[in-house]
């Protein structure tokens, strides 16, 4: 139900997904978008302050369960799946450089403490949004989209509480990842 803030699928796994596929079955009236975030113009466009803050380092990604809800540091995150990756990866089969970050799973970046990574983390994930590498896709039932988890965020917009929004998902097997 509801919204869900951009992320990647299964980056808390050591071989996080490559890719993944919706197809609609059942659309609400109003809203239930998926929005798609280019992460490779993310980072092309990232000004140089802030790659310099990031580059070479690892981000720690931490999946909670629920859709809106980051991890508190100061518990204990070993009952929670998590994965340390680079925080700026090279994409295996493009050999391009991507963002590897989101706002709903980054929790830590190697190097700074828990305010000094909020503050990074929300400011990468404000680049991301306020820039022109969104795609809103509007879905009509039958659509299939796919998509690259490498270099691509994903979120999902509101829609009404009492309507139904029923897409399959389908996911492509992945590998480590490396700067």
């Amino acid at each position: 139900d509801g919204e869900l803030m951009f992320h990647s699928d299964s980056v808390f796994l050591d071989k996080p997904l490559m890719g993944a596929m919706l197809y609609a079955e059942e659309i609400p009236s109003t809203g239930g978008n998926t929005m798609f975030a280019n992460m490779y113009d993310a980072w092309e466009t990232l000004p140089g302050d802030l790659k310099d803050r990031i580059e070479g380092r690892q981000v720690l990604h931490i999946y909670k369960y629920l859709p809106t809800e980051r991890v508190d540091l100061k518990e204990d995150i070993d009952k929670y799946d998590h994965q340390w990756q680079p925080i700026v990866i090279t994409h295996p089969k493009t050999g391009r450089r991507a963002l590897y970050v989101n706002e709903l799973m980054s929790a830590m970046i190697e190097g700074y403490d828990e305010d000094e990574s909020r503050e990074i983390i929300d400011r990468l994930v404000e680049h991301v949004k306020s820039a022109d590498m969104i795609y809103d896709h509007k879905w009509q039932r039958g659509h299939l989209v796919m998509w690259d988890n490498w270099c691509t965020m994903h979120a999902r917009t509101d829609f009404p509480r009492d309507q139904t929004r029923m897409l399959r998902r389908y996911t492509i097997s992945g590998q480590a990842l490396s700067a």
